[in-house]
């Protein structure tokens, strides 16, 4: 692709970066998006009440910026997904990006993503590929041997762009068996599409991008991928689903936005026609969702006999259900408990299938 052009003092793209506690990396984020070849372009930076010198680095990059970096600090801690939220509201470009505040992206990534968008008439853009930084906790910047390239998703990955189906239902059942990324910044979409389709962040503790980009799949007209690396991905120890835990708080990170989530996925799904109409593709992107949360706290449920699984999430839901929250929690936490059973002995199968 190339660059298209444009007036420069044009505003055509909205990188939106929801920053927490990140003074490590978040100097070293906007550096990349400074070398960008594609000048159309602001940054909005929110700030989530952090509580180090992120802010000041951030403040430090505004003059670099020629006007076009923004900081905004929220007035309460409200996760990642409140903060993406305010930074969409307050973005005036045609498309929308969403960063990690730890990561970085090559020089042609903006120039890229917006050619494709416009060259293809898409609501959103998404990236099979991208480079994972494996030294990326000792590391401001990599060097080539630190990159490795990536599918975001189980293979196949698309050889050129390639237009979704506009078939929901092909794309639910693609997506649930893992044949799309669901991470945030694997995404580059029209942000009049994400108004007129009442598409935001929920504002759950973790997760949040997997309902967000089920809510894009639903709703687009046209997605395009693409299979080109301009992604730099860091496995970051600090964020918040690699933090260290006690058991009791891994369970309550994954299992509260679990619950939360699905309620928020169902009211939306259904209001939609399709899904209406289709319930059974309503229920595979529950389930889903259901999954990777049970999964992502598989490891410390499985730390805990069973009655303390159910101890540890009986208060919460009691303040959510009221008189029926000891019961749920009850059946939360046997079926998802068997629910990893299952799917750790389909993890033996097929790893001695693949021995064969």
């Amino acid at each position: 692709m190339t660059n298209s052009i444009v007036p420069p003092s044009e505003i055509l793209v909205s990188v939106v970066i929801p920053m927490y506690n990140t003074e490590k990396y978040v100097g070293a984020c906007l550096t990349s998006i400074l070398g960008q070849t594609f000048q159309n372009f602001e940054v909005i930076v929110v700030d989530d009440c952090s509580t180090d010198s992120s802010p000041e680095i951030v403040k430090s990059f505004i003059p670099k910026f020629g006007g076009r970096l923004k900081l905004y600090r929220m007035k309460k801690n409200s996760g990642p997904g409140g903060a993406s939220n305010k930074g969409v509201a307050l973005s005036t470009g045609k498309y929308i990006f969403v960063p990690d505040n730890d990561d970085l992206i090559v020089n042609v990534t903006l120039a890229e993503l917006y050619n494709y968008a416009e060259t293809f008439q898409v609501d959103a853009v998404f990236m099979d590929l991208g480079f994972r930084f494996i030294n990326g906790d000792d590391k401001q910047f990599p060097e080539p041997e630190d990159l490795q390239v990536r599918c975001w998703h189980a293979p196949p990955f698309v050889d050129k762009p390639t237009l979704e189906s506009d078939d929901i239902g092909e794309r639910v059942k693609k997506f649930c068996s893992n044949g799309m990324g669901w991470t945030a910044w694997q995404k580059f979409v029209r942000r009049d599409f994400l108004i007129e389709n009442k598409i935001t962040f929920p504002t759950i503790r973790t997760s949040q991008d997997i309902i967000w980009v089920m809510e894009l799949i639903a709703c687009a007209k046209k997605i395009l991928t693409i299979s080109n690396p301009y992604y730099i991905y860091r496995p970051n120890s600090n964020s918040l689903t690699r933090q260290k835990r006690t058991p009791e708080k891994a369970i309550h990170l994954f299992m509260d936005a679990n619950v939360e989530g699905l309620k928020i996925l169902d009211d939306f799904l259904s209001d939609k026609k399709f899904f209406q109409d289709n319930p059974k593709y309503r229920f595979m992107l529950l389930e889903f969702f259901e999954r990777i949360n049970v999964k992502a706290a598989s490891k410390s449920m499985l730390e805990v006999p069973m009655h303390e699984v159910y101890e540890i999430l009986r208060p919460k839901f009691e303040e959510m259900f009221g008189d029926k929250g000891n019961l749920i929690a009850y059946i939360t936490a046997s079926a998802s408990i068997a629910k990893i059973g299952l799917m750790n002995t389909s993890q033996k199968i097929l790893e001695l299938e693949n021995n064969k």
